[in-house]
């Protein structure tokens, strides 16, 4: 119910027009809350202080410096200069008059008509909110045809409003269904080891069930703790806290946190040879070589001529080099000319190759430089064999070592992307893995890191050639790098695909309709998992039914997977819908490359978000689905949503795997992993093997809302319990996925931020993971 004071309209009506005085505007916005904004035609950028009067009596003051939506439109200012006011109950009730004025005068605020829709909602009908850790907060609001405004405020003070100008979908009575979205972080002066209790709110309707309490320190609880000189037996406390509520910081905020980045630089080690650095064309070449100049030692550089992409070169050109200036160096660095080489790198990358004599080529992380000259950092994998042959991702900042530049080349490498995945030209699970730098080792221009395509589709060519591998590479269309499609033949075999309709049998019949005839074309079996006691649509002939009477889901998954007969499986959530007649292809032919454990296919739901593309391990020491706030055409961070990867963790909602690895590994964990975690574990062990988990957007398929196992608030305990299990089992393993970079943010939403504080730059190598025995019953 809304409580109406009378509100004073006796403002002069002539400030709306006099360019001396502000113009202003006063209203009701909602029960208890009074808002408006001023300012001064003249100087926009001047900020004015209101003060809110009831009955004639000073009652609040504040300056008007929030965001206003209509302002910003007509371009007023930086349109920040709205103001709002909350009274309590107890306030407005002994009040018969409600009026503002600019403080410290006697000029009265306008009034204007209060808005509609005052009413008050139950709180958290509005949506819900999420403290990831540090400063950051995400949200979501009922779909609104418009961008909603929300308030926020810390210890009863607004502190801003911000828009939910983000689409995301979000749980409601068992559905998904798109609604607002917004992340936030607060300013920092909120991080000084003080709890604080923020609020959310929109048009006075609370955000979520009610104040939100954080706790967030200037840079990790760990550091706090140093510097106060606290016990050392505190320490292994305080750095869970920070893994578990881990501090970020936006990405526009890259300069500012390359600053922080702790970095001692080392020194060219005196031993060493020199690097031979190798500039590709003459594009903005004294920008590389001022750089270098900054380098005492270590480096002997020679330009090659190049095409416009600066990919290409003569590969006599590049023996020439390495036989004459540079015939001391043992290694040689690759580089578009234009790019500028950071302070120490040249002395990581020998440090590096010293510390790994058996590493042939070394990647390094990069700063993509836009058109106003501000830096974004590229933050790369340990190692992804798939990527590469994608994308090429590691083309652009390289180190390689002589013997294997000089191999390469006699074996007719005329580009960068061929260099790179030649290392790979006998199995794509090298002996020896190619090493990482992480933290930006080099500037590059960003135009030019999209160049290339021609040039790595026939790399990728030439390799897959290497190594008689029957598959195409088809054009694709990547949005920061370049892109290709690498479509192999499936493997020969029998197929059983196994549609689980256990969570959600009102979904099959859709399901399978789009399903069937891919597995029909592949003479696959078709296998259903049903709960007999739930009502199940009519369903088509020919496929075997397994009932899953009270079991979990890890187990009936066990049970439907163990009553298949083909050599490759094929787990399918029901409610999975193929967009084309090509999803099993791809997937299994996925499967077929080398080394591949399972292959998974990204899901989307029907309006486009992402609902499914993998998990990443380590942020707040758990494994958090990849990109699920991501929707329609983004590419993901780095174009993971536009070419095929590989991850630390796949879901079961739609995944291909031999049958002999599933019984090798004794199917699922259903005893310690019952209902959430089971296949986060699965995927560990299967990589412990040393397999690859891959993930694969070209796979067009979508999930209706329904599956995908138990939800609700009732299993938060369940899967907390299980957690501890996976951190028990897995221990820092769960930590370190090499897939993901330690420079990202380690809160809820991956690839989202960047970690606070800073990560040192690294030497980084793919390795697998090392889990341990879990006695059952202690």
């Amino acid at each position: 119910m809304t409580y109406a004071p009378q509100i004073a309209a006796d403002a002069a009506p002539h400030l709306e027009t006099s360019p001396e005085l502000p113009w202003a505007d006063f209203h009701q916005a909602d029960a208890g809350a009074f808002a408006g904004y001023a300012f001064v035609p003249s100087d926009p950028t001047r900020k004015l202080a209101v003060e809110l009067l009831v009955d004639g009596v000073p009652a609040a003051v504040c300056l008007a410096d929030l965001h206003h939506p209509r302002l910003a439109e007509a371009g007023i200012g930086d349109g920040c200069h709205g103001f709002r006011f909350t009274l309590g109950a107890d306030v407005l009730a002994g009040a018969a008059r409600i009026s503002a004025r600019l403080a410290n005068t006697d000029v009265a605020l306008p009034l204007s008509e209060p808005s509609e829709g005052a009413a008050l909602a139950a709180p958290g009908e509005a949506g819900a909110v999420e403290w990831l850790g540090g400063l950051r907060f995400r949200g979501w609001l009922k779909a609104t045809s418009d961008t909603p405004f929300v308030l926020v405020t810390v210890d009863g003070e607004d502190v801003c409003e911000i828009a939910a100008d983000l689409w995301t979908v979000a749980q409601a009575d068992g559905s998904l269904l798109p609604a607002r979205g917004f992340d936030f972080t607060l300013p920092d002066v909120f991080a000084d080891g003080v709890a604080h209790l923020a609020r959310f709110s929109i048009r006075n309707q609370a955000i979520g069930q009610g104040a939100v309490a954080f706790l967030a320190f200037p840079d990790s609880l760990r550091q706090a703790l140093d510097r106060l000189s606290v016990p050392a037996s505190e320490a292994l406390r305080a750095d869970l806290f920070d893994r578990m509520l881990p501090r970020s910081i936006p990405f526009e905020r890259y300069e500012a946190w390359r600053e922080a980045q702790a970095a001692d630089l080392p020194a060219f080690p005196a031993e060493s040879s020199p690097i031979g650095i190798v500039l590709l064309g003459e594009l903005n070449l004294e920008d590389s070589l001022n750089t270098l100049s900054r380098e005492p030692e270590g480096w002997i550089v020679g330009v090659v001529p190049s095409d416009m992409a600066q990919a290409e070169f003569d590969p006599a050109s590049v023996a020439d080099f390495a036989r004459a200036e540079a015939q001391e160096c043992q290694s040689f660095l690759f580089l578009p000319s234009g790019s500028r080489i950071h302070a120490g790198t040249l002395a990581r990358i020998a440090l590096a190759f010293e510390a790994h004599p058996d590493a042939n080529l070394i990647h390094l992380d990069l700063d993509v430089e836009g058109a106003d000259g501000r830096r974004w950092p590229l933050a790369l994998p340990a190692g992804d064999y798939e990527r590469l042959l994608e994308q090429g991702y590691p083309a652009r900042a390289f180190a390689i070592r002589r013997l294997a530049l000089e191999t390469s080349l006699r074996r007719g490498a005329r580009n960068i992307f061929r260099l790179v995945n030649a290392v790979y030209d006998s199995h794509p699970h090298a002996a020896a893995p190619p090493l990482h730098l992480s933290g930006a080792c080099v500037t590059v221009p960003g135009p030019l890191l999209r160049e290339g395509e021609k040039s790595l589709r026939a790399a990728t060519q030439d390799h897959l050639r290497s190594l008689r591998v029957e598959a195409s590479c088809l054009p694709a269309s990547g949005s920061a790098l370049p892109a290709v499609r690498v479509a192999r033949a499936p493997e020969p075999g029998r197929v059983s695909v196994v549609v689980n309709a256990m969570a959600a049998p009102d979904l099959v019949s859709r399901s399978l309709a789009s399903l069937i005839p891919a597995i029909r074309r592949l003479s696959g079996e078709l296998i259903l998992m049903l709960d007999p006691a739930r009502p199940v649509p009519v369903l088509p002939m020919g496929f075997r039914q397994v009932p899953c009477v009270h079991l979990s889901r890890a187990a009936a998954i066990n049970a439907g997977l163990r009553a298949a007969q083909g050599d490759i499986l094929v787990h399918v959530d029901a409610g999975v819908v193929s967009q084309d007649g090509a999803w099993l292809d791809e997937v299994l032919g996925r499967l077929s490359a080398p080394g591949v454990g399972a292959a998974a296919g990204l899901l989307r739901d029907p309006d486009g978000g992402v609902m499914d593309a993998g998990y990443v391990l380590g942020p707040k020491f758990d494994a958090l689905p990849a990109f699920q706030d991501r929707v329609g055409r983004d590419p993901g961070y780095g174009d993971l949503l536009q070419v095929a990867h590989e991850v630390g963790a796949l879901s079961w909602r739609f995944i291909a795997l031999r049958a002999h690895a599933f019984n090798a590994l004794e199917g699922l964990d259903e005893q310690h992993f019952p209902s959430f975690l089971f296949d986060v574990d699965f995927s560990l062990r299967l990589r412990a093997l040393g397999r690859r988990l891959i993930l694969t957007p070209h796979a067009r398929t979508s999930v209706e809302s329904g599956g995908g196992g138990p939800r609700g608030a009732l299993q938060r305990e369940r899967r907390d319990r299980e957690l501890r299990a996976l951190r028990a089992r897995w221990g820092m393993e769960l930590s370190d996925d090499p897939y993901y970079s330690p420079l990202m943010t380690q809160d809820g939403v991956p690839y989202s931020a960047l970690a606070w504080p800073p990560a040192p730059p690294a030497l980084r190598r793919a390795a697998r993971p090392d889990g341990g025995a879990l006695p059952v019953g202690l």
